[in-house]
């Protein structure tokens, strides 16, 4: 199988053997895949064992003549459609790389990572130190057929890919691309290619013959350049053709989804900071393709994984989650950048943040792979980037709420949902993801506290900052405001209560026996009726009437959860985990266990 977008491939030299193998693929339609492909340079050509079972092919490049190797590279799979062939055909699961020498051989056994979900991937594989190899030999050690055809693939195999220093054959190359003698050459492949892109661009709905041209040079380099690449020995012609940039340049201007292979291919075959870069250009396309499709237009109620409107992305942090008076359920869509307001029937019907989806990468202080926000992050008036918490606050006929982000700002919003106050945490500490960031807001007394690691800030609603104090048990892991204007910190197993100037009162009592055993996380909150509540990540649902005396217990569906949050109202509780809200009718569960215990007492 060759996509129509590849260019030719370079026939072997006598420069170094023909490379052998265990066996040799021909399929149905008499397409061969011998071991010769894995050597040639381009990405659109593979080796297939013929074998029905991979364990045990091999692949092997006898050099001729000695050759110092550091490391050596291979692509597996068929790379030929990206994802799509690396779904059809087999791949390598695991791998023994053997590299020949006059004396011991040196051996490198190679776990290959999930190819179908992380996509196309080039196994850099270092040698413990370079060595004058006589050649190389790739055994697969396990291997799995495709999703359709059957037979394991390896699309190259190449040797110090990056390194300064190559053979002679292969700086000469580069001084030939770099120099005059290529410039007539490199000007009138500029030429076309932008002749190509000007096509491209202005045709009503693309041309894909076109677009196939500049796909095929941006993946396997340019034909002048492949073509003078002829006298470079197998194993190291991916260091002699470079990806095409101006393809890629016009690839990146006509934004075509369909590119999207063609980019991740020429970002497997350049090494170093550039080849990083346009690996982060095909997060990007993948991500700008999936937001042009539009997305779901029906999401199941109370969320689903995902980034359109009522889906919820948290990438594993936890969802914060509210009920205000009127029943409506807030929650702090962390990887959306957004708040959504779930009705009564686990429908979105109002959202903060942005009206429109955006790309981004921002992941608290890091970055992560680029994906589509359901809200693009802002710091404008009523924009988040990435909402770590949200609080409640009571109102007159209905309630406000206001966000942390994290990047320590503030959000107030008033009753009718409209942006009020807005300021930045005085503080230059960042707080990493994982539980919540250790970041967490509050309204206590009619203040906001608002926790950042281990310190805690007090403002009133417009932002005025009337109190700062260190959280003595370091970082907390949740929070809950507590009756009489004072704040519950969770840390480990204990729920600790300070005032709003600092003072440690000491732990709540009833903080963890009557929670029972092996939970790792888990939520502490106050009711619309000032009842405290108790969630742990096992389902143990716990009400207080006050602190230290349980007044009932239920064991609820749907655990072990991951991160759960909670908000109550009128013995109702939501729980938010794994991008779902789940409604609760905890006093029906728990009138259902008393009624089955007197029905069974009654028995006797």
């Amino acid at each position: 199988m060759i996509a129509p977008w590849m260019v030719a491939a370079l026939t072997a030299t006598s420069l170094a053997a023909a490379p052998k193998a265990s066996s040799e693929l021909k399929n149905a339609d008499g397409v061969k895949f011998p071991a010769a492909n894995a050597f040639d340079g381009s990405l659109a050509t593979a080796w297939s064992e013929a074998e029905d079972g991979a364990a045990g092919a091999w692949i092997e490049l006898k050099l001729d003549k000695p050759a110092e190797i550091g490391s050596v590279s291979v692509w597996p799979g068929n790379l030929v459609d990206g994802r799509k062939s690396l779904k059809e055909y087999g791949r390598p699961k695991s791998m023994t790389v053997v590299v020949s020498t006059k004396g011991e051989p040196v051996t490198v056994q190679v776990v290959v990572p999930d190819l179908v979900t992380d996509g196309p991937q080039r196994m850099d594989i270092a040698l413990p130190e370079p060595v004058e190899a006589t050649g190389v030999r790739v055994t697969i050690d396990d291997g799995g057929d495709g999703y359709v055809y059957s037979g394991t693939y390896i699309a190259e195999i190449g040797f110090d890919l990056g390194r300064s220093s190559q053979p002679e054959a292969v700086d000469k190359q580069r001084e030939w691309l770099a120099g005059t003698a290529s410039e007539s050459a490199r000007k009138k492949n500029e030429d076309a290619v932008i002749g190509w892109y000007e096509l491209a661009a202005n045709a009503p709905l693309g041309d894909v013959a076109i677009l196939s041209k500049i796909m095929g040079q941006a993946a396997d380099g340019a034909p002048f350049a492949r073509d003078h690449a002829k006298n470079v020995p197998l194993g190291w012609r991916m260091q002699a053709i470079p990806a095409d940039e101006t393809a890629i340049d016009a690839l990146l201007k006509l934004k075509n989804p369909n590119a999207i292979p063609a980019m991740a291919l020429a970002a497997l075959r350049t090494p170093g900071k550039r080849g990083r870069e346009l690996s982060e250009q095909v997060e990007y396309f993948e991500a700008y393709a999936e937001m042009l499709g539009g997305g779901r237009k029906n999401v199941p109620a109370w969320g689903d994984t995902g980034w359109e409107g009522g889906a919820l992305r948290a990438y594993g942090e936890p969802l914060p989650v509210i009920v205000d008076v009127s029943g409506n359920v807030l929650v702090a869509d962390v990887g959306n950048s957004r708040v959504q307001r779930f009705g009564e029937r686990g429908v979105v019907d109002k959202a903060w943040g942005g009206a429109e989806p955006g790309i981004t990468d921002a992941w608290f202080p890091s970055r992560r792979k680029f994906y589509v926000s359901g809200a693009a992050p802002g710091d404008e008036a009523g924009r988040f980037e990435l909402p770590v918490d949200l609080t409640r606050v009571p109102g007159k006929d209905a309630d406000g709420f206001a966000v942390l982000d994290a990047r320590g700002r503030v959000r107030v919003f008033d009753e009718a949902g409209a942006p009020k106050a807005s300021w930045k945490l005085r503080t230059d500490d960042v707080v990493d993801s994982g539980v919540g960031g250790a970041a967490f807001l509050e309204f206590v007394g009619g203040k906001l506290v608002a926790s950042w690691a281990d310190e805690a800030f007090v403002y009133t609603l417009e932002g005025e900052e009337v109190a700062k104090f260190k959280i003595t048990d370091g970082s907390p892991n949740g929070a809950t405001a507590l009756k009489g204007g004072k704040v519950g910190f969770i840390l480990a197993d204990k729920l600790v209560m300070y005032s709003l100037d600092g003072f440690r009162h000491g732990e709540v009592q009833g903080s963890g026996a009557e929670r029972g055993e092996g939970y790792e996380d888990w939520d502490a909150t106050l009711d619309l009726k000032a009842k405290l509540w108790f969630l742990t990540d096992e389902g143990t649902l716990i009400k207080y009437k006050k602190p230290g005396k349980v007044d009932w217990a239920v064991q609820i569906e749907g655990a072990p959860f991951d991160h759960p949050r909670i908000a109550v109202k009128d013995d109702v509780v939501w729980v938010a985990d794994r991008d779902h809200v789940t409604r609760v009718d905890a006093l029906e569960l728990h009138l259902k266990i008393v009624a089955a215990a007197e029905a069974a007492k009654a028995a006797k």
